[in-house]
C-alpha cells in the first residue's frame, strides 16, 4: 500500500477523534496562528493537511476564506460539520495530495501546516507547490515534529515515531524546509 493511502486509512476513520482531541484542538501554537492573522480580513489561507481543522477554524474569524485541504474525505466531512456549527461561513473543504495542489499560482497569502508535513510522500515537491501557490510576500507556516540535528537524537526521534505512529514518516528539520523550497525558497523562524 502506498504512502498517501496508508495515510487515509489511517487517519479517515480516526476523524472525530482528533476533531474531539484536546491535545489537537488547543495550543499556544492555535493562539499565535490566531494572532498572525489578525487584522488580515483579506487574507486567503490554506490549511494544508488540515486534519480535523483545528488550524483552519483558529484563523476562520480573523480572515476572508480558509481553505482546509487534506488527503483524507472522512477528514474534510468532519470539518465541514464543525465549522457549519461554529457558524464559520468562510470555510470550504477540498479533498487532495500536497505534491500537487490543484490551485492557481499566488492565490494565498498564509500556507498553515499543523502536524502533517512528516506524512508527506514526497516534501520537497510538496514546498514547491506550497511556495507556486502562495502569494509573493505570503508566509508559510509549519508546526510540526522537528529532527534533531544531532543524528543520535535524530535516530532516537525516528525510532519513537516509528512505535507511535505506523505510518512511514519524513522528520522535518528548519534548515530542510529552507532548502526543499527551491529558489526563493523559505526563511526559518
Amino acid at each position: 500500500m502506498d504512502q498517501q493511502k496508508l495515510v487515509d486509512a489511517q487517519f479517515g476513520v480516526a476523524a472525530m477523534d482528533y476533531l474531539r482531541s484536546s491535545t489537537h484542538a488547543q495550543g499556544a501554537d492555535l493562539e499565535r496562528l490566531r494572532a498572525l492573522a489578525d487584522g488580515q480580513r483579506d487574507w486567503r489561507v490554506l490549511d494544508l493537511g488540515c486534519g480535523a481543522g483545528h488550524a483552519g477554524f483558529a484563523l476562520a474569524g480573523e480572515v476572508m476564506e480558509v481553505t482546509a485541504y487534506d488527503l483524507s474525505a472522512e477528514m474534510l466531512v468532519v470539518v465541514a460539520a464543525e465549522a457549519q456549527r461554529r457558524k464559520l461561513e468562510n470555510v470550504r473543504t477540498q479533498q487532495g495530495v500536497v505534491e500537487t495542489l490543484p490551485f492557481a499560482d499566488a492565490c494565498f497569502d498564509l500556507v498553515v501546516t499543523r502536524f502533517s508535513a512528516h506524512h508527506w510522500a514526497d516534501v520537497p515537491r510538496a514546498l514547491r507547490e506550497v511556495r507556486r501557490v502562495l502569494q509573493p510576500e505570503g508566509r508559510l507556516v509549519v508546526i510540526d515534529v522537528i529532527a534533531p540535528e544531532t543524528p543520535l537524537l535524530d535516530t532516537l526521534l525516528q525510532s519513537i515515531e516509528v512505535l507511535r505512529d505506523c505510518l512511514p514518516c519524513a522528520q522535518l528539520s528548519v534548515l530542510g524546509v529552507g532548502s526543499h523550497a527551491g529558489p526563493g525558497g523559505f526563511h526559518g523562524q
